[in-house]
């Protein structure tokens, strides 16, 4: 009989390890669990990622050698990307080339107030944002109409509220409904966080903002589990704030 390729297939992941011990499928509607080869399928070809769980699996592999390659199963946060690959190096475990973490085009509205609100905010897994060497964060925001100025600022904090440290400002939206902001920065310690630059766009408008680059900025722990977050403020009550779009990059 000729070589078959199954469907319904689903792995068995040892959750401590994060190893590939076996797969299920059902059979004549009945689920049936079969055992893998350990040999053959937790030893892969050289260059070739094994799968761990998560990140926090990924953390957790025993003895990584220098250049080994691991791939993350599961997304690192809500609405993140699956499958990230990641290679060991004399500095720990790093992201294996520039890759998207979150690319999120679903609206978030805000609503009509002064107060600064949050619009997103991205609970990153401990330990993550000292695995990777640079971030690249784009997002767009709107309002509902031209009467109020609109503020957004992003937040890096341990609450994901507006308390939380400021990395970046854009004050700029006064005419135009909409604009892009861009945040390019990583961290240099667990509580330094150092920006290259931060950058400002809107319909073909652009300008750079901020102060001298590089520049730190001291935020909570960054070994711990951390928030990421997109703010919005308004001058005035009438208009409303949406996020349009986030996109987030890591290299």
């Amino acid at each position: 009989m000729a070589d078959q390729l199954a469907t319904g297939i689903q792995w068995v992941v040892d959750d401590s390890t994060g190893a590939i011990t076996g797969y299920r499928r059902k059979i004549n509607g009945v689920d049936t669990s079969f055992a893998l080869d350990a040999e053959a399928i937790q030893s892969p070809a050289s260059g070739v990622a094994e799968d761990v769980a998560d990140f926090a699996a990924l953390l957790a592999v025993p003895s990584p050698s220098l250049g080994e390659r691991r791939r993350t199963i599961a997304a690192p946060f809500a609405g993140g990307t699956e499958f990230l690959q990641w290679v060991y190096t004399s500095s720990g475990w790093r992201l294996a080339s520039i890759q998207t973490l979150l690319e999120d085009t679903s609206a978030t509205a805000g609503v009509a107030q002064t107060a600064e609100q949050v619009l997103a905010s991205i609970s990153i897994p401990a330990g993550m944002l000292l695995r990777i060497r640079r971030m690249r964060i784009v997002w767009n925001v709107t309002r509902s109409g031209t009467t109020d100025a609109m503020t957004t600022r992003l937040r890096l904090g341990a609450s994901g509220t507006v308390t939380d440290t400021m990395l970046a400002l854009d004050s700029g939206l006064t005419t135009l409904r909409t604009r892009g902001v861009e945040h390019v920065g990583g961290a240099v310690s667990p509580t330094i966080w150092r920006y290259a630059h931060n950058s400002i766009s809107g319909w073909g408008v652009g300008a750079n903002t901020g102060t001298v680059a590089p520049n730190d900025t001291t935020v909570a722990s960054m070994a711990a589990a951390i928030k990421l977050s997109i703010t919005a403020s308004m001058a005035g009550a009438t208009d409303a704030p949406t996020l349009a779009a986030l996109s987030i990059q890591g290299a």
